[in-house]
């Protein structure tokens, strides 16, 4: 929440654990605002990691130490997914595709322990940042969400 409130997006809404339309899967957060150039509904679909160590092992599969799991889904991968599947269930996003943006967050991690992740190539559906990538994790935040009290 502090990420938000710096970025002067304390006002928008918040979904929490959003369980996704006609599917068992949930979305860890989804900001709801307006967008700042053309004043058009906005969210951001945010996958929040506790990983403070991943490597990425395969084309879209990580592997984090410490957990069970011999191999993970991608984060950015994971929240794209979780992009197009909203876009692709939900009729007033259907023509409207660049109004849904996706952020993977690993808010533990720094850049050095996650380096191979980083390799992954971004797009406005999925982005990874560390808590090294702060800075422009705000400036992103603003780009896709109007600062300032909303209308």
């Amino acid at each position: 929440m502090t990420d938000l409130t710096d970025a002067g997006l304390g006002h928008i809404e918040v979904l929490l654990e959003h369980k996704l339309p006609h599917s068992p899967k949930r979305i860890d957060v989804i900001l709801c605002g307006t967008h700042p150039r053309t004043g058009e509904p906005s969210y951001v679909l945010v996958e929040l990691k506790q990983w403070s160590r991943a490597e990425l092992l395969a084309h879209d599969l990580v592997h984090v130490p410490g957990l069970g799991a011999d191999t993970l889904l991608h984060p950015v991968e994971q929240v794209r997914g979780y992009c197009q599947y909203l876009i692709d269930s939900t009729p007033a996003l259907e023509d409207r595709p660049e109004a849904v943006h996706g952020i993977a967050y690993l808010h533990n991690a720094r850049n050095s322990d996650v380096a191979t992740l980083r390799e992954y190539e971004p797009s406005g559906h999925g982005r990874l940042f560390t808590l090294d990538d702060r800075a422009e994790l705000v400036e992103q935040l603003r780009a896709y969400l109007r600062p300032g009290r909303q209308p």
